[in-house]
């Protein structure tokens, strides 16, 4: 990693910037909140260059080092916080990897400048490039898709511990804001504000629909190595699998295979409990418990077995103590970290272990 006591500020630049960010951004309440976004950012706008609005990370007497184009917005920011977030600018902006051509000596004080280049055939590999020192009026400005411009927004947001505009009406927006993390290599850095992102999105919006998002929210999940979000859309998952099938071909096949393996011991359960069930019926005709199998096919398994355990809970045979009683207490226990409402499909599964090890690389 570049020793950032190398650099030309000094000592002296890098107190700044951990000042700045200590603060917590707190504006002074005498300054003029005008030019800016709303969102800490100060807004300019350029009539040079290939930008409309140039935003400015910068409330402090930090210079701003870097300049990075995203189609029509330019992001003054800190090599001293892209270096620390972001594995890929740590590497980028090193000795070893920095070429002098593309060093900036302008009195605005921009060293390094990039742009971002669009892959049309895929958007997730379009990356920022350093721009030569010598073509910094030749740069073409890109119409940037408006999702990965507001992803590449909300990033530079974390870094400097700014609040995301991320509207919270569905994963999107956070997914494509933790794969962005993903491709500039900081995840580790940011995963606990990415979490915390996602539960907002569960507690405020997603509840309903946090079922279907599930095999979104596993893929999520694993790469910020939440143990939290990867347990509740397991238990999702699993017990959606055989009312959705085609949904968990969506995740990898070792997820597959965890998810199968734990609905076939679930399956085991409900096999036991069907089969004491159907005996006991023959001997013991209880309507109640005919009407709520009767109108299993318009239920989850979950809402069916949460019935027939009330409902037998006087029952000898499904006594805890009994074998059926055991597997039937089983399937109505709830394993979901953040019960958020009651779901009609099974939500005791278990996570039988996570799929990353917590000493490997991201």
């Amino acid at each position: 990693m570049p020793s950032h006591t190398e650099n030309d500020e000094g000592n002296e630049y890098i107190n700044d910037i951990n000042e700045y960010i200590d603060d917590g951004h707190k504006a002074d309440s005498d300054e003029d909140d005008s030019g800016k976004d709303g969102s800490g950012f100060k807004v300019m706008k350029l009539t040079k260059m290939v930008a409309v609005n140039a935003i400015v990370f910068s409330r402090s007497s930090a210079p701003c080092d870097v300049e990075i184009s995203i189609g029509t917005d330019v992001y003054h920011l800190h090599r001293v916080i892209l270096c620390e977030y972001s594995l890929f600018f740590d590497k980028s902006l090193s000795e070893t990897w920095w070429r002098e051509k593309n060093t900036h000596h302008g009195l605005d004080g921009i060293k390094y400048r990039y742009h971002l280049v669009l892959d049309k055939d895929d958007l997730v590999l379009s990356m920022v490039e350093p721009v030569p020192a010598d073509q910094v009026d030749a740069t073409e400005m890109v119409q940037v898709p408006e999702k990965l411009r507001a992803a590449y927004a909300d990033l530079f947001k974390v870094f400097y511990k700014q609040a995301c505009s991320i509207e919270y009406q569905g994963l999107g927006p956070i997914q494509d804001l933790v794969n962005l993390a993903d491709q500039y290599m900081c995840l580790k850095s940011v995963a606990f504000v990415l979490e915390s992102m996602v539960l907002k999105w569960m507690l405020f919006s997603g509840a309903a629909n946090l079922p279907d998002d599930s095999p979104e929210l596993l893929l999520l999940a694993k790469k910020i190595r939440s143990k939290e979000l990867f347990n509740d859309a397991f238990v999702h998952v699993v017990g959606l699998v055989n009312e959705r099938p085609d949904r968990i071909k969506t995740v990898s096949p070792e997820l597959q295979q965890m998810v199968c393996d734990v609905q076939m011991d679930l399956a085991k359960k409900q096999s036991v409990v069907d089969r004491y069930l159907a005996w006991w019926l023959l001997e013991t005709p209880v309507p109640d418990v005919a009407l709520a199998l009767k109108e299993h096919c318009h239920q989850g398994a979950g809402t069916l077995y949460s019935k027939l355990y009330h409902l037998l809970r006087n029952c000898a045979m499904f006594d805890k103590g009994t074998e059926a009683g055991k597997c039937l207490g089983e399937l109505v226990e709830k394993t979901l970290l953040w019960d958020l409402a009651e779901y009609p499909h099974l939500t005791c599964a278990r996570c039988p272990d996570y799929p990353w090890s917590s000493e490997g690389e991201w």
